[in-house]
């Protein structure tokens, strides 16, 4: 099975991704663990990131290997005794139910799968739909290949 990560950062065909504690955390959110978060289908880690990373271009990364369930991991730890009931430890928000987010804990090897470009339509229909009621406009999205800009579309994409 595939996992998907989106990012708005090309880090090229193939890399080694280091788990890191995400920069924009929500209230009640697991603000120790470094992770790489991944979903199943990569339009549901699309319908996340926009609404942190507002741009119309994102890349889509992916992996064979098997990531961590994060809900389970807090529920063996509770059982556990290792965190408290109270504890902030793999908490998850509802965003994370909705999109079958896993995490991966230690450096895995992922590659381009593509590249997602949004219309203008299609952004601020995401936007609105926060991303999780629209779903018909996310679905709509679909990967291109990633091109190399030159000089010239990198300017013009700055001046637009």
């Amino acid at each position: 099975m595939k996992w998907y990560h989106v990012t708005n950062y090309y880090r090229g065909k193939e890399f080694t991704f280091e788990p890191n504690i995400p920069y924009y955390l929500r209230k009640g959110e697991d603000r120790k663990t470094p992770r790489i978060c991944v979903t199943p289908v990569w339009r549901h880690s699309l319908r996340s990131i926009i609404l942190i990373k507002r741009q119309r271009e994102f890349y889509v990364y992916s992996t064979e290997d098997s990531p961590i369930n994060p809900v389970e991991m807090r529920k063996r730890l509770l059982k556990e005794k290792k965190i408290r009931k109270n504890c902030n430890n793999y908490q998850m928000l509802e965003d994370g139910f909705v999109n079958k987010e896993h995490w991966f804990i230690t450096p895995t090897k992922m590659k381009l799968e593509g590249v997602a470009k949004l219309s203008k339509n299609q952004y601020a229909g995401i936007l609105m739909g926060f991303g999780f009621t629209n779903e018909p406009d996310v679905n709509k999205i679909e990967l291109t290949s990633y091109k190399e800009k030159t000089i010239e579309e990198r300017f013009k994409e700055i001046q637009s």
